[in-house]
């Protein structure tokens, strides 16, 4: 977290300056590590090409990336811990852009135009330990990526549009420390279980732990055995019946959904 941090105030630095690329070296634990920064790039190949064979941290930002391709992030491969591209128009990558990234640690993507969270991203990049997809475009996240995320402790993906996460794709994140996913459109069946799954890990404070025996929580099951009357759930179909649920709480001036 400490580095990330720093990172952050040298991109502040840098956006300020209207500098291009830039190299700096920070302490980290005691350790010098190398930090190449490109901030408005125009050509991101030529600027992982000319980055310090050293560098442990890239970070791209303002820049516009479109699709990450396969060979952009070669040269720095071997070496990088943490890689950040961030505010870049990025609208998706090449199933083997973080090839070769067997270190990497850290990805943060935020602030882009992603829709998709592939598996094949991390084929070699399977001992990453965060990911952070927040206030992209996000719908699906496949369900190969949980058997590569079995090393990450810190999942974040507010500010997407994702309606579904399963259990069993969390399950297999045994490492799990910190999971950020507010501000999506979650459909209502999905969001109590995944709730119930973070409660029972001690993943969600006590004010959402709240959530999971509310009344709204409870009328999401009455609405699926409503449903399965008819041997059939659709989740769109849970969500009207549970937003007229709580529209009636409002008229009702019952407007107290946690109790």
């Amino acid at each position: 977290m400490k580095l990330l941090i720093i990172c952050s105030l040298l991109l502040s630095a840098i956006v300020l300056s209207n500098a291009v690329c830039n190299r700096n070296v920070i302490k980290y634990h005691g350790e010098d590590v190398v930090v190449w920064f490109c901030i408005r790039s125009k050509d991101v190949a030529a600027d992982m090409a000319r980055a310090p064979k050293d560098v442990k941290v890239v970070v791209v930002a303002y820049s516009d990336v479109g699709v990450l391709k396969n060979d952009v992030m070669t040269p720095v491969a071997d070496n990088v811990r943490v890689l950040s591209i961030v505010h870049s128009n990025m609208m998706d990558m090449e199933d083997d852009a973080l090839k070769g990234m067997v270190n990497l640690k850290r990805l943060v993507v935020s602030h882009n135009k992603l829709k998709k969270v592939k598996a094949a991203w991390f084929k070699d990049a399977v001992n990453v330990r965060m990911v952070d997809f927040s206030d992209n475009e996000v719908e699906v996240v496949e369900d190969d990526v949980a058997e590569l995320w079995k090393n990450v402790e810190m999942m974040h993906m507010s500010g997407n549009d994702v309606k579904c996460v399963s259990v069993d794709f969390m399950n297999h994140m045994t490492k799990l420390k910190h999971v950020d996913m507010e501000m999506n459109p979650w459909h209502m069946r999905c969001f109590k279980d995944l709730m119930v799954w973070m409660k029972e890990k001690e993943l969600i404070s006590e004010k959402f732990g709240k959530l999971v025996n509310s009344k709204m929580m409870v009328q999401v099951d009455v609405c699926v055995k409503e449903m399965k009357k008819d041997d059939k759930v659709d989740d769109v179909v849970v969500d009207k019946c549970v937003m007229d649920f709580l529209d009636k709480m409002m008229v009702d001036k019952e407007v107290d959904v946690v109790v």
